[in-house]
């Protein structure tokens, strides 16, 4: 079998600084760069970045404002686009924290004692 190769990996290895996580419902995001807003979901999220979609291509690179109505704003950096697509980067660690933690409680069941 051949090894897989996508914008996260090089020769099939993976280059991610940590894992990833699916969002299970979608989590609206923005990114403000150069003026301008961009809208957005969290496709899968990780302590140091996310994988956003767009509803249309996006050709901005580089350092942006992140806006999360319940983390606020912090910084970042788009690392690769495909189509709708972006890798985004975290520069805030408590801020992706705080992401993080918003979007991965939905993937926790709640259950309440008897």
């Amino acid at each position: 079998m051949f090894p897989r190769y996508t914008y996260e990996t090089l020769d099939g290895m993976e280059r991610r600084d940590r894992q990833r996580y699916p969002v299970p419902t979608p989590t609206a995001i923005s990114l403000i760069a150069g003026g301008r807003e961009y809208s957005g979901v969290i496709e899968d999220v990780s302590l140091c970045g996310a994988r956003i979609r767009f509803d249309s291509p996006v050709t901005l690179a580089g350092p942006v404002e992140i806006a999360h109505s319940a983390v606020g704003r912090f910084h970042g950096e788009l690392k690769w686009r495909a189509g709708n697509t972006s890798g985004l980067r975290f520069d805030d660690t408590e801020a992706a924290i705080g992401l993080c933690v918003h979007c991965l409680k939905q993937m926790v069941p709640i259950r309440r004692p008897a």
